[in-house]
């Protein structure tokens, strides 16, 4: 888990993301995901990142910034 640190006072500047990523030689073999859940021989549980049935209910989204651009990740209550 990752926090922001609470503190008294005033903060000098808005910080731009809680976690950012970049990539260092994207014109020579870049690298082909923003970020993996599960690596090989490294899987994480059968059915944590994945459910069947279709989603149904929106229930908000994730605000991500994608080479300056702003980007939302739909997220869903129901999933059947």
């Amino acid at each position: 888990m990752f926090d922001f640190a609470q503190f008294a006072g005033t903060r000098a500047s808005r910080p731009t993301a809680f976690i950012a990523f970049g990539e260092e030689s994207a014109s020579t073999l870049p690298c082909l995901n923003l970020f993996e859940v599960g690596t090989t021989g490294k899987n994480v549980a059968a059915g944590l990142a994945v459910t069947s049935g279709t989603p149904t209910t929106p229930a908000g989204q994730i605000r991500v910034l994608v080479n300056g651009s702003i980007r939302y990740i739909q997220l869903f209550s129901t999933s059947i």
